[in-house]
């Protein structure tokens, strides 16, 4: 998987790219205070979706200039080893007075 040449504004072109988790946290996780805030969300979305044992997949979205974090997870899960409590941190952990992650 790569992602494919930013465009003349610096952006994805239009499409569906896939992309691991560390390329996209490399090409776009750094140069402003903001992309920093956002990767460092990202990176703990990621852990805890991960964390469940039910991850499969992260979908990121941009809507006009707004980011969308989708994640699927499977029905059956991964290690079994987890306990099921772990599934709705992915809701609880937002900072305070942010809402969800």
């Amino acid at each position: 998987m790569s992602l494919p040449n930013l465009n003349h504004a610096g952006e994805l072109p239009i499409g569906i790219h896939q992309a691991r988790i560390g390329e996209v946290i490399a090409q776009f996780g750094s140069g402003t205070t903001q992309r920093e805030f956002v990767t460092a969300r990202l990176r703990q979305i990621y852990q805890l979706a991960k964390d469940t044992g039910y991850f499969q997949q992260l979908i990121i979205l941009k809507v006009m200039k707004n980011l969308w974090f989708f994640i699927s997870l499977n029905e059956i899960r991964k290690n079994r080893s987890r306990t099921d409590r772990s599934l709705p941190r992915l809701y609880e952990r937002g900072p305070r007075g942010t809402g969800p992650i």
